[in-house]
């Protein structure tokens, strides 16, 4: 068996919910692992970020560039002299 090794206010939360759940540590870790391993396992393929694409469609973001400089030219034109 490999050494797991976490901090030693991690190890007391740990020893503290063990102890609230009436679980031995061993227990409670595996329990823990079961739960949080299907999730973990899963291929990055399934994340879909809220909002990825968002501009896709946008015509005057085709040139992001120059959407961005124009929009600086227009905000910062400075007063003549």
């Amino acid at each position: 068996m490999k050494t797991l090794k976490v901090s030693d206010e991690t190890l007391a939360k740990l020893k503290a919910l063990a102890r609230r759940r009436g679980l031995s540590l061993s227990e409670l870790l595996d329990r823990l692992v079961e739960e949080r391993l299907p999730s973990a396992e899963r291929p990055p393929e399934d994340f879909d970020p809220m909002g990825f694409g968002l501009w896709r469609d946008r015509e005057e973001m085709a040139d992001a560039p120059g959407w961005v400089r124009a929009l600086r030219r227009s905000a910062w034109r400075r007063p003549h002299s």
